[in-house]
């Protein structure tokens, strides 16, 4: 019993040592993410139309995402971006990377 507890905490430990190389090798922070849709402002709070600079904005994020980490990173603070923003209209925010043209970023601001 005391073993199986033991392994269980070996395991719990290697799982979290993983975690933290994980986002201590990604690139790419929610300051970047935040920064790529700024441009994106009134479009994302349903207030103005979708500008071209916006577009060039993300692509220019996206194309820069060239790890799994770095994608996993962007994800997860876009994530967060929509959970804790106001006045945000998440189907403009999310649909961006349609509109804009950019498939794969779709993937990656749908699921981490």
């Amino acid at each position: 019993m005391a073993g199986a507890a033991a392994a269980q905490t070996a395991v719990v430990a290697m799982v979290a040592v993983a975690m933290l190389l994980s986002a201590a090798n990604a690139a790419v922070n929610c300051e970047q993410v935040s920064s790529a849709f700024g441009g994106c402002v009134r479009y994302i709070r349903g207030k103005g139309p979708l500008l071209p600079g916006c577009c060039d904005d993300v692509r220019s994020f996206a194309n820069s995402l060239t790890t799994t980490d770095d994608r996993r990173a962007a994800c997860i603070c876009a994530k967060n971006i929509v959970g804790q923003a106001r006045e945000i209209n998440t189907g403009n925010y999310l649909g961006i990377p349609r509109m804009c043209g950019i498939p794969s970023f779709t993937v990656i601001l749908g699921s981490c």
